[in-house]
């Protein structure tokens, strides 16, 4: 894994490849500083990364499984080099600290059906829930 430091240079000159294909079709390196951005109120909002969320295709943190910074207010999706779980998580752990919530959403964009989290350490298994195999995004809150 990359420190945040490694990540925060690294974001940056993805902006800077962003800013100078201004015009041309989405880029990745444009999907992916958009995907680290969040909008408060129509303003770009300074980064606020918190914790780490660890996502599975298999119940009780099995099968494929992934751990994922938690960017403040960000939606998070399963697109790119995610893709492999659109749709296919089981079981969730949120290492976040207490007072977080997060919105897992069912589409894109943080659109759709959704499940709200609060104070949950793990999420062993997405049937309890009514929600196996069908997460697309989340969106998380620190308290």
């Amino acid at each position: 894994m990359f420190s945040k430091a490694t990540l925060l240079q690294f974001l940056s000159a993805l902006s800077i490849v962003s800013t100078i294909t201004v015009g041309v079709s989405a880029s990745p390196a444009a999907e992916i500083t958009d995907a680290a951005q969040s909008k408060v109120d129509g303003d770009l909002a300074p980064l606020d990364t918190f914790g780490n969320v660890v996502v599975c295709t298999d119940a009780n943190l099995q099968g494929s499984c992934s751990t994922l910074g938690v960017t403040q207010g960000v939606c998070t999706c399963f697109t790119g080099g995610l893709a492999s779980f659109n749709d296919k998580v089981s079981s969730m752990q949120f290492n976040l600290g207490g007072g977080a919530t997060c919105t897992l959403y069912k589409d894109n964009n943080c659109g759709g059906q959704n499940f709200f989290v609060s104070n949950t350490a793990v999420i062993n298994n997405f049937k309890d829930i009514n929600f196996n195999d069908v997460m697309t995004c989340f969106k998380c809150f620190h308290g």
